[in-house]
């Protein structure tokens, strides 16, 4: 289910995402920081319907998976990041959030809320849109670059993530980090499907 409003382009057909953005346009949200919102256990989806339906701009996202019982298999959704819930950061909804019985608390960082960017957002929308439960394989070669450098996927299902280049092996893999939360995946990765970027930008 996805609740439409005027969300970026790119979230089109992302899974369980939940969005209400009836005056936002696309850029205005994409320059917005998120709060990151604590839950009530397997809470994710019901407080951000809460908070949508009360024009709470939001995002609980999940990713689909089989799961194999011995009698049957069935696809399941499942919270990317299990007991958070993403809103938009203002004094207004800091204040009306506390209002919710789902909600746990904001997650703080030297006594002030924790803030997301938006290309941390972005980068978890794709994750949840193309995750398979395994490592994605990309094809290798391409322009130099080093180990630590900051990059933007350029090709292919990832196109737009942002993460650190790190090297195991002779291989190539991207770090994508949401560092708020001590939480990150690691993906392999071609170097031609990449480019460097000079600034870890908003």
């Amino acid at each position: 289910m996805v609740f439409k409003g005027d969300e970026p382009s790119m979230l089109n057909n992302s899974p369980a995402i939940y969005t209400k953005s009836p005056q936002d346009s696309q850029e205005a949200l994409k320059s917005q920081q998120w709060l990151v919102v604590k839950t009530k256990p397997r809470a994710e989806k019901k407080l951000a319907q809460q908070l949508s339906a009360h024009g709470i701009n939001c995002y609980a996202i999940t990713y689909t998976t089989l799961r194999q019982w011995s009698d049957r298999k069935k696809k399941v959704e499942l919270p990317l990041i299990p007991g958070v819930v993403f809103v938009e950061n203002s004094i207004e909804n800091i204040t009306a959030l506390y209002q919710y019985a789902l909600v746990q608390g904001v997650l703080k960082e030297f006594g002030q809320p924790a803030l997301v960017k938006w290309h941390e957002i972005n980068n978890l929308l794709l994750l949840a849109k193309a995750w398979s439960g395994n490592e994605v394989q990309l094809d290798m070669g391409g322009p130099h670059l080093c180990e630590g450098d900051w990059v933007e996927v350029t090709q292919g299902q990832f196109k737009g993530m942002r993460g650190t280049l790190t090297e195991l092996k002779g291989q190539h893999r991207l770090v994508v980090a949401l560092e708020v939360l001590q939480w990150a995946v690691t993906l392999d990765i071609s170097k031609s499907q990449v480019k460097k970027l000079n600034d870890i930008a908003a």
